[in-house]
C-alpha cells in the first residue's frame, strides 16, 4: 500500500520532525506501542506512517507537560501582578502594627 499523499504543510512538519528528533533512538517497547514496529532504531529511519505516529504520540505525551508549564506561567504571572498597597495604605497599616512591603 503506498502512503498517503500529504499536504505540503504536513510534509515540511515531518522534515522538522526529522530534523529535530532525527538522531533520536526509541526502543523495540516503544516502537511495538507507537506503531506496531518489531525493532529498535532512530526517528529518521522511519517510514511515513511511522513518523506520522510517532509525531502523535509524542504530541500526545507532551502535552500534560505543555500545560503545567503554561498554568505555572499563570500563576507566576498572576504573582507579580497582584495589585500592591500604595503608600497611605502601607503607612496605615505599619501604624496599626502591619509590616507590608
Amino acid at each position: 500500500m503506498p502512503p498517503a499523499k500529504l499536504s505540503k504543510h504536513i510534509e515540511a512538519m515531518l522534515e522538522q520532525v526529522v530534523a529535530v528528533a532525527g538522531e533520536r533512538e526509541f526502543t523495540k517497547e516503544m516502537a511495538e506501542t507507537y506503531w506496531g514496529g518489531s525493532k529498535a532504531g532512530k526517528v529518521k529511519d522511519l517510514n511515513q506512517t511511522q513518523l506520522l505516529q510517532y509525531a502523535l504520540t509524542m504530541t500526545w505525551l507532551e502535552r500534560d507537560q505543555v500545560a503545567e508549564q503554561y498554568d505555572a506561567l499563570v500563576e507566576e504571572i498572576k504573582k507579580q501582578t497582584a495589585p500592591r498597597p500604595n503608600r497611605a495604605e502601607r503607612r496605615k497599616a505599619s501604624k496599626s502594627g502591619l509590616i507590608l512591603p
